[in-house]
């Protein structure tokens, strides 16, 4: 059994919480473990789908960053 860093998948909406995803891929490292973003996911001919689902699935942890932009407006 291998000692390989624990792999966490950071999951938002971009726009709106781009303050929110940095805070937690900087946490994570800060634990030493591998933040997985959609930013460092680049070019790919999978659909985006395809590629989330597969980086979900090879991950140990998945935070689910949620806000309120499909909700009320807040001032």
């Amino acid at each position: 059994m291998t000692n390989s860093p624990l792999r966490v998948y950071v999951s938002s909406t971009f726009g709106d919480l781009a303050e929110h995803r940095a805070a937690g891929r900087e946490a994570t490292m800060r634990i030493g473990a591998i933040a997985v973003v959609m930013e460092q996911f680049g070019a790919n001919s999978e659909s985006p789908l395809e590629i989330c689902r597969d980086e979900v699935l090879r991950s140990d942890v998945v935070v689910l960053v949620l806000g309120h932009r499909y909700g009320a407006v807040l001032p």
